[in-house]
């Protein structure tokens, strides 16, 4: 199974903000890396994969309308 930001609900991605701004400390990159070797990439691949989420959610009219345009225009 390969992970899919576009499947991350507006509720689970407000969850994981929250616990990013609980534990701020936790994932400041060099809190993480003290940690252990695999605490930075992942704390990063987290934040990055909310961002990306949101994006994604911000642009998904956009993409929708690209392919209305591509579907019966083209």
């Amino acid at each position: 199974m390969n992970f899919d930001a576009r499947r991350i609900s507006p509720e689970t991605r407000q969850a994981v903000n929250a616990l990013l701004d609980k534990n701020k400390k936790s994932f400041d990159p060099a809190a993480a890396k003290r940690a252990s070797q695999a605490a930075l990439p992942l704390a990063t691949w987290v934040k990055a994969s909310v961002k990306y989420s949101e994006v994604l959610e911000k642009i998904q009219p956009l993409e929708k309308e690209q392919e209305h345009l591509q579907r019966y225009v083209l």
